[in-house]
Parts: structure tokens; C-alpha cells; sequence
């Protein structure tokens, strides 16, 4: 296999997501392990924040093609940032020489190419698509990393996305999950694109091989069982009106209220509020939905049985596993939440608030313990969680045979693929 020296990764979002942030650190391990010496870059769209983070892993942090409004609030700032950022050729010109230096450029791991909007797709689809769009206009080759696509609502966004799919220069569009890789299909027809498309696990399944960074996150001793959960802010895109939305973002917050009430007062147990993402953007800030839960159950529950783990901006994924491998349960909105946990050997409860939630638990063949976000039953998920805490030694051998069958399917996919296309 001849050698990569300089590799450029579009799309890693923020290390405030600390599922982004594994993706991430995972991906530079595997290619590290490879090829010894490699210069890694990465885009980021909070470059000045994320700079720090991926400083000891020596990797090189460049601001995004196209601005981010929602990392400011307010009307007026965010105008004025948008525009100045824009405005600023030197960055734009930093990722255009990186990308033209780069021997291949990745489209990082994810779930980012969707586009909720009925008519046109909103800023974050293109400043997602934009980057791959220059990367193809100079030819160089591109490779999507397992990701998710779609739903698309809108017509202009799935003609953006086959377009640039069928592009000369795409090598490889690895794809997380079934519900992907048929939405692809059917995109793409009777090209010859559709040889292109291979499944393949979310990289941060090889997070066991990234080493840690900045300690452990200490745990709190609180009574058992410990039932996890993350919880993010949804606008419930499929509800046809403001009203709908509402209701259904009630329901769901109800739904967290309602089964830890349950776990404190009928099981003696306790809960972990863990904010796995930190922003950018209010929107993007689980925290703020997580203090509120909090708030309501200490309102109602004895002493010690609630606790809001305080986590600074930046964590390592590693010690996200560290910490889950000492709950009992994990109920997941967050969906790499989820993986840390299983990776951490932990039973997991999952929400899908997007397809590829409940896609990629079928590929795991744990399906069963997936829930659907708008018809979320706290008696159903009781009784699940009931019986895997009541039976957790099959569950847990069957979660270590998938977790490690994941692994092997990404070293296999991904590094045949780049040996193939280096032969």
C-alpha cells in the first residue's frame, strides 16, 4: 500500500459534541496507526474554541468555508459576525490551500446531510455541502466516512446531494446504517455510483483506541440502580404546526420526568443527568433542557437520588466511557451517548428523534431497545429497562459480541477501501 502524508477532514462540527469529538479522535487514530507521520487537518466550526482540544493530538484547526449564525445570539450580532467572517479571505484562503495540498479529503463521520426545511435547505446544509463541492471542484479525491443521509424535504436539497455524490471523484460513501444506504439507492438510481456505497459502523466504536485526555470524570456515589440519561432540545420537525410542536416537546420532557420519578421512588435508585453536547448554539446546548430536568425532579424527589453532572465544555470521549461503565442503565436521546455507553458494555434505552438513531440499533440487532421519539411510552420503557437490569449478563455478552463485530467491520471496510484505492 503506498503512503498518505496529508489528509484534510471537512465537517467535524465542534468538539462541544462529544460525540463529534470522538468521531473525530477515532478517525485520526485509525489513520495514524497506518500511516505514521500523516499531517491531519480538520474544519471545525468553532475553530478558536476547538483549537485547544485537538492541539495535543497535533492536529492542525481551520475555520469553516461558510460562517455559523447560530453560534451567536441576537439578531444584530449575528449579522455582523456573519458578515465579518465571511468577509475574511485569509481563513477562506487557508482551507482553500489545505484542500488543495490534501492527497485525500474526508467527509467526516456523522449525521449531518438532512435538510428539514419544505423549500430550499437551511445554512447548516450548506455549509456541510459547500466544502465537498470545492473539494470535488478540484479534483481531489473524497471520501464520506460512515455517515447518515436524509430525510431530505425538499427537492433542491436531494438533487445537491446526488449531485455531488456522483461526482468522478468520490471514492468511497460508507454509510452507518440500512436506512442510509436505501435512501442512497434510490437517490442515485441505475449509476454507477451505487458500487460506491458500502455500510459501516459509526467510527467512534473504535473509541477504545483513542487514550484519554484531560482525566477521568469523577462519579458521584449515589444509590443503585444509576440510570443515565441525555436529553436534547427537539423541535419535532414532522409536527405540522407551531402547536403540534409544542405538545410533542411537552410529551417528550414529560416522558424523562415521568420514568425517573419511577426509578427513584419504585426502585430505590437514582438518576444522572449527563449533557453530552454543550453547543455551539442555545439549540445545541443540552444543558439547558438537563438543568430544567433537574430542577423539576430535586423538586419532588429525596435528597441525593438526582444529580446534574457539571461538565466543562471540553471532555474526553474516553472518559464519557469511563463514566457510563459505572451506571447501570443509559436512556439515550443523544445517540453517541448510546454508543459510549455499549462500548462501556452499559444497557442502553434509546429515543430516535431521526432515522438513524433506530437504523443503526437495528445493525447492532438491539432494535428492541430503540423507542420512537413521538410516541414515547414511560411504561414501555420501564418494562424494558426493568428486564435488562433484571437479566444483565445476556444482554451484556450480546453487547460485547456486536460492539466488537463493529470494530472489525470498520477496520475491514474502511482499510480495504484505502488500500484498493492506493494499490
Amino acid at each position: 500500500m503506498n503512503m498518505l502524508s496529508n489528509v484534510l477532514f471537512l465537517n467535524t462540527h465542534s468538539a462541544l459534541n462529544a460525540g463529534d469529538a470522538g468521531i473525530v479522535l477515532a478517525q485520526v487514530r485509525f489513520f495514524r496507526q497506518r500511516f505514521p507521520g500523516i499531517r491531519i487537518s480538520i474544519t471545525s466550526r468553532t475553530p478558536r474554541l476547538d483549537e485547544p482540544f485537538y492541539a495535543p493530538w497535533g492536529i492542525r484547526v481551520l475555520s469553516p468555508l461558510v460562517p455559523v449564525p447560530s453560534l451567536y445570539s441576537g439578531p444584530i450580532n449575528k449579522i455582523w459576525n456573519v458578515l465579518k467572517e465571511g468577509a475574511s479571505v485569509s481563513a477562506k484562503a487557508r482551507l482553500i490551500a489545505e484542500i488543495q495540498k490534501s492527497e485525500l479529503v474526508v467527509a467526516s463521520g456523522g449525521g449531518y446531510f438532512y435538510s428539514h426545511h419544505s423549500r430550499i435547505p437551511g445554512p447548516m446544509f450548506f455549509q456541510n455541502y459547500l466544502p465537498l463541492k470545492l473539494a470535488s471542484f478540484f479534483g481531489k479525491p473524497v471520501m464520506f466516512f460512515p455517515q447518515s443521509f436524509g430525510p431530505m424535504h425538499n427537492p433542491v436539497a436531494s438533487r445537491l446531494v446526488k449531485d455531488l455524490l456522483r461526482g468522478p471523484n468520490i471514492v468511497k460513501i460508507f454509510v452507518r446504517e440500512n436506512i442510509s444506504a436505501e435512501y442512497l439507492r434510490r437517490l442515485l438510481a441505475l449509476e454507477n455510483t451505487l458500487g460506491k456505497i458500502v455500510p459501516c459502523p459509526d467510527f467512534a466504536f473504535l473509541l477504545d483506541h483513542v487514550h484519554s485526555r484531560g482525566g477521568e470524570i469523577r462519579m458521584p456515589t449515589l444509590p443503585r440502580p444509576v440510570v443515565a440519561v441525555t436529553l436534547r432540545t427537539w423541535d419535532f420537525p414532522g409536527a405540522g404546526t407551531a402547536k403540534e410542536k409544542k405538545e410533542r416537546q411537552r410529551q417528550y420532557f414529560s416522558f424523562f420526568e415521568d420514568i425517573s420519578r419511577r426509578i427513584i421512588a419504585d426502585w430505590g435508585g437514582s438518576v444522572l443527568i449527563l449533557p453530552q453536547v454543550r453547543g455551539p448554539g442555545l439549540y445545541e446546548d443540552d444543558r439547558i433542557i438537563s438543568r430544567a430536568l433537574e430542577e423539576k425532579l430535586r423538586a419532588r424527589s429525596p435528597r441525593g437520588r438526582v444529580h446534574y453532572l457539571d461538565l466543562p465544555d471540553y471532555v474526553s470521549p474516553s472518559a464519557l466511557v469511563q463514566l457510563l461503565s459505572q451506571v447501570n442503565l443509559l436512556i439515550a436521546t443523544r445517540f453517541h451517548s448510546a454508543i459510549y455507553a455499549l462500548l462501556a458494555g452499559r444497557p442502553v434505552l434509546v429515543l430516535a428523534y431521526q432515522p438513524k438513531s433506530s437504523g443503526m440499533m437495528d445493525s447492532l440487532g438491539l432494535g428492541r431497545y430503540c423507542l420512537g421519539i413521538t410516541d414515547v411510552d414511560a411504561q414501555q420503557a420501564l418494562r424494558l429497562a426493568q428486564e435488562v437490569l433484571e437479566h444483565p449478563a445476556p444482554l451484556r455478552r450480546k453487547i460485547e459480541d456486536r460492539v466488537a463485530g463493529a470494530r472489525r467491520a470498520i477496520v475491514s471496510n474502511v482499510g480495504k477501501s484505502l488500500e484498493e484505492w492506493l494499490a
